[in-house]
């Protein structure tokens, strides 16, 4: 962060990590995702706005609006009052920067829900679950539920950390040779993907399953590894079952985000993630859910334990800020240098992304107010069904954000789980 001498204009560096998001802004794609919390009473507007307000106040950071430099984009203090909007009726829109007060987070309401939309370049899901349990907690305040301030909620007057700004793709960055053969690596060969006619419409098509934690942690023990594994090799047989017609020479891959914080000790709310990749040759390996969870298992425990390769993901994520050529390059050039090699993509580098945040903790007089929380994800012409993951009280929810009109890849997997 820099301030002016007169403390009255603020600007943030993106992180190293989020440079390529707003080079890939246009107006139909936006890299956003969305965590929803359905509560126990229908909304009051007025109090949600309120504690939006309060709650920016705790997250400085992300009171901010997007602008573009010569050299790099960044971020500026807004000034301007956030807003709070009744939902559209379209899922999953782009957020109009312009009618949100030019924020790029978007809270928007119905019946009993909240939902809020992030831009990614801003935070990821680790930041983003901080945020929305800040809401919450502001909201329902503001309502005159009667809560104690907990510890696990950051509230307006608690002491802003510096390290909640860390630009920890930048700490730990290490130089390396373009030329790196796990460099060459990283992104992997062409997969598999869902083909299926898309929506023709703004908006996207969601299907939101909930079921208790305890019983699908219960199912991942008797097969040996983690949700996060289950449901992997649980989707990966579903597309299999569901949308592979012939046999495809092109493996079937997920990609995984993983929390770089686990790894790489850090307190930031910034970006700090990574993806490992998880490829599995359908020809070869049966249809069996026992094999498919073997490979997964395998992929995403070597890729999670091989440091020095983490390391060097974030150091490419880091490219743009840290090579010295790379920075000079004015950001109408770096756009054109991010976009038009996506353009000429034809095929798709994943099959689906699986994005689990894991359970979100709550304070128990909190947690009484809350009945659920979903998680949904990006998505894209090339990864048209990605699935979010996340847990609240002792209920999970899987969400499936697609932009095909077929439902076959949720059938096959909801049928599956059910019969585990």
């Amino acid at each position: 962060m820099k301030e002016t001498k007169d403390n009255l204009e603020r600007w943030y560096r993106l992180d190293n990590s989020a440079d390529i998001y707003p080079m890939s802004l246009s107006r139909t794609v936006q890299s956003n995702f969305r965590l929803t919390a359905t509560l126990n009473d229908n909304i009051n507007p007025e109090a949600l706005k309120d504690a939006l307000e309060k709650t920016y106040a705790r997250y400085p950071s992300f009171k901010v609006h997007l602008r573009k430099g010569f050299f790099r984009y960044y971020f500026e203090e807004n000034e301007l009052f956030p807003r709070v909007f009744p939902e559209s009726g379209v899922f999953f829109e782009t957020i109009d920067f312009k009618k949100n007060n030019r924020y790029l987070i978007k809270v928007s309401y119905f019946e009993k829900r909240i939902s809020v939309d992030f831009f990614h370049g801003l935070t990821d899901g680790t930041g983003a679950s901080e945020f929305i349990k800040t809401l919450i907690f502001l909201y329902l305040k503001e309502i005159g539920k009667e809560l104690i301030n907990p510890e696990i909620i950051r509230t307006p007057g608690d002491e802003i950390c510096q390290e909640e700004n860390e630009d920890s793709t930048a700490k730990y960055y290490k130089d390396f040779a373009l030329n790196d053969d796990a460099v060459g690596k990283m992104t992997g060969s062409n997969s598999v993907y869902i083909k299926g006619k898309k929506f023709a419409r703004p908006g996207y098509g969601a299907i939101t399953a909930f079921m208790k934690s305890s019983e699908v942690r219960e199912a991942s023990k008797r097969y040996d590894c983690t949700i996060t594994e289950f449901t992997a090799a649980l989707a990966l047989l579903s597309i299999y079952a569901g949308c592979i017609k012939k046999k495809d020479d092109k493996n079937m891959a997920v990609m995984i985000p993983i929390n770089l914080r686990k790894i790489f000790p850090s307190n930031t709310l910034n970006n700090f993630t990574t993806m490992v990749r998880c490829e599995l040759n359908q020809n070869v390996i049966p249809p069996d859910l026992n094999a498919y969870i073997r490979v997964i298992k395998q992929a995403l425990r070597e890729g999670v334990a091989d440091k020095d390769t983490l390391q060097k993901k974030l150091s490419v994520a880091a490219l743009m800020s840290e090579k010295m050529y790379l920075r000079l390059m004015p950001s109408r050039l770096k756009t054109l240098f991010i976009k038009v090699p996506k353009t000429f993509l034809v095929k798709p580098r994943q099959t689906l992304i699986i994005s689990n945040l894991g359970f979100v903790p709550l304070p128990e007089d909190v947690s009484r107010e809350i009945e659920n929380m979903s998680f949904h994800v990006n998505i894209s012409k090339k990864t048209p069904v990605n699935i979010g993951i996340v847990s609240c009280n002792d209920l999970m929810s899987i969400s499936f954000t697609r932009m095909t009109v077929s439902t076959e890849v949720e059938r096959e997997f909801l049928t599956r789980l059910a019969h585990e």
